[in-house]
């Protein structure tokens, strides 16, 4: 676990990302939770920084290989788990993510043949975040709505030093390569093509994203980027955002109300 920022660590779990945000000692969170596996590896690593429990879980969305392990962490700590309210009905048995697109190409989409589309049961500890970007006894950190790559996907965003966690609104290794996921070759890259169901809506989060201006970025996939000349390359990422060229979701892709 490796502190990026002031209060901001990262768990490389590795090919996901989780991560601790706190404003002190006693009050932190974690982001995200890696696959079901994870859970040990999360509450050793943490358990070096952190003597006690957190406030809570915070998703950025409920694909597997964020939620994986959100529920045994939960109940361990005896703390809720947080997610936007249009990602709960994925989140708690009432409704199934879509499946992953085969026919997009690449690495990522090759390997998703091979997994299954389990749905997700996170229990009664499973709460909606506030509408108002507020998160609970975090007063230095909002989330930000950027749907795309689910329906309920967010970021979170500390504006006194423009620290960006972005969750799989976009990724920081190309993972339609199997060689640059398998070194986490650093870039600022578009969102995992098989399972990212709407790209005008991806498209528009990472431009919104961009207008943040954030110097660091820590997503979902990849190693944290810090750097000054951070928000001129995502700007450029923004503008010409890679959708791709074929794809389920690229011609029909599903939409909700946000």
């Amino acid at each position: 676990m490796k502190e990026i920022r002031s209060g901001v660590y990262w768990i490389s779990l590795g090919v996901v990302n989780a991560y601790v945000l706190s404003q002190s000692k006693e009050q932190w969170y974690l982001v995200d939770s890696g696959f079901s596996s994870h859970a040990k590896k999360i509450i050793h690593k943490v358990s070096r920084i952190f003597s006690n429990q957190p406030l809570g879980i915070l998703l950025t969305h409920g694909h597997l290989d964020h939620s994986g392990a959100a529920s045994d962490l939960a109940d361990y700590w005896e703390v809720p788990v947080y997610a936007h309210s249009s990602e709960v009905p994925f989140l708690n048995g009432e409704l199934r993510y879509p499946d992953p697109d085969p026919t997009v190409g690449g690495f990522l989409a090759f390997m998703m043949r091979f997994m299954e589309n389990r749905t997700v049961q996170m229990g009664s500890r499973l709460k909606a975040l506030p509408p108002s970007g507020e998160i609970p006894h975090m007063t230095e950190w909002q989330w930000i709505s950027t749907p795309g790559h689910t329906h309920g996907h967010i970021s979170f965003f500390r504006k006194k030093d423009a620290t960006l966690i972005g969750g799989d609104a976009l990724a920081t290794m190309n993972t339609d390569s199997f060689r640059d996921t398998l070194i986490k070759r650093r870039g600022i890259y578009r969102p995992g093509t098989p399972i990212t169901i709407n790209w005008d809506a991806a498209q528009y989060s990472v431009r919104q994203l961009a207008r943040l201006r954030p110097t660091a970025l820590a997503c979902g996939h990849g190693v944290p980027l810090i750097d000054t000349h951070l928000p001129y390359h995502l700007c450029y990422f923004a503008r010409s955002f890679p959708i791709p060229k074929r794809g389920r979701y690229v011609i029909r892709p599903i939409r909700m109300k946000y």
